[in-house]
Order: C-alpha cells, then structure tokens, then sequence
C-alpha cells in the first residue's frame, strides 16, 4: 500500500529493490545506518494533499529515537535521517517568530549550521493504520550544502517540534 500511496502520481518510477524493501518494511523491521542497527517502532503517514504522501518511519536502537523519513519528490525517491531536538536549542526569538507571524523565518542559525528556509508543508498525519488525522504545518530548511536538514512542525495552534539531520542514500542503509 505504502508504493501504491507514495508513487500514484505522475509516471511510474521504477524503484531499486531497497527502495521496494523499504517502503514494504513494517513495524518491527531493522536496518543499519551509520554502524547503529535501528529497529522500525512506527510508521507515520502525511497526506499534503494532490494525492502527495511522505512517510516518517520512527526507528530505535534502544539508546536513542530517530526518523528515517521518505518523499518522493520530482519522481525520485528522497531520505533523509533526523533526530528531534529541543525548542530551547533554537536561536532566541525564533520559535515566538513561527508562533507571531505567518511568515516562517528565512534563516534560522542552529548548531553553528545556517539553515535557509526551503518549503511550507500544510497537511494531516497519522500513525500508519489509524483513522485518526492530526492537522499540521511543516516548514523545511536545508543548509547550502543541501546535506543538512531542519523541519519544525506546528501542530494545532502551540504544540511545536523540532528535528535536524541530514539527507541519505539509500546506498548508506543496510535493509536486515
């Protein structure tokens, strides 16, 4: 379902097998990156709307939490690997910038990386299978290297998350 939902649109792209395998793992199936073997814990599903999806999955390796997350974007699969970070971590003013205007910052400073506002994302998620659909704003920074990543994300009107990390290959995942 997950192939089907995420390539319904535009022509067909014919995916590797790891890309076939990733988008058929469910909870429970493990990977490696990075020398760290992560165990798939869920699966969240965007619709953003024209029939376009993306998927995080929420992976552990019993020391820490992360995201693999998957988009396809001009007709090519895209991955990117992320970890959330605390609001505090943000520059002063930054997140009471998101919460003021409608307008999201055009650079945010984070981690001694510049980040340069990239896309607005407005859209619905849910856990994978659910039926329940949770209304969301996501703004997307990508550094000038377009390696390093930023999302914050505004669900309802205060509740604000904030994930870094860098984009992947699908070369860089050894599928278990």
């Amino acid at each position: 379902m997950r192939i089907a939902n995420l390539f319904r649109r535009k022509q067909q792209h014919s995916l590797t097998e790891n890309e076939t395998t990733l988008l058929k793992a469910d909870a429970g199936f493990r990977l490696k990156y990075s020398n760290c073997i992560w165990i798939i814990k869920k699966i969240i599903e965007y619709n953003w709307g024209e029939s376009y999806v993306s998927y995080d999955f929420i992976l552990d390796n019993e020391i820490e939490i992360a995201y693999l997350c998957v988009e396809e974007i001009d007709n090519k699969l895209l991955l990117s690997f992320k970890k959330d970070s605390f609001l505090t971590n943000l520059a002063e003013g930054v997140l009471e910038e998101f919460k003021k205007s409608e307008v999201p910052p055009g650079v945010i400073l984070f981690s001694d990386i510049q980040y340069l506002f990239d896309r607005e994302s407005v859209g619905k998620s849910r856990i994978e299978n659910s039926t329940e659909w949770t209304d969301l704003i996501s703004w997307e920074y990508i550094d000038k290297t377009n390696k390093h990543v930023l999302t914050v994300e505004r669900f309802g009107d205060s509740d604000f998350f904030v994930s870094v990390g860098q984009n992947i290959s699908i070369s860089e995942i050894e599928l278990m």
